[in-house]
């Protein structure tokens, strides 16, 4: 098994980091709908747990947010997955950075 860290730095208050955290999944599965489907995500105040699959295999693993980044991690990346590992990286760590780097943000 294998592990995938991402870590994005933003400068936001949590609540809206928090807020924009709860797209990066859902943005990763409109993108890339025919590689990677959402199964499940569910979240307690600044944590969230996620499931996904590709290719039919599982990946689950935890969003945090905090005063300062956003942290996505899976610890159990199936080796059958460990050739998409670098695509399924890429691809989160894509959506995250599109989502907290956008020059002009409307905060509510």
């Amino acid at each position: 098994m294998s592990t995938i860290e991402i870590t994005v730095a933003h400068d936001l208050p949590q609540e809206e980091a928090i807020r924009l955290a709860q797209g990066i999944l859902g943005g990763v599965e409109k993108k890339h709908g025919k590689k990677i489907s959402i199964l499940h995500e569910e979240w307690r105040g600044n944590a969230g747990k996620f499931r996904f699959s590709v290719a039919g295999l599982p990946v689950s693993g935890t969003i945090t947010v905090s005063g300062t980044v956003v942290k996505i991690v899976s610890r159990r990346l199936l080796f059958g997955l460990l050739p998409s590992k670098g695509k399924i990286t890429e691809y989160i760590f894509a959506e995250a950075m599109q989502i907290f780097t956008k020059t002009e943000r409307i905060l509510s």
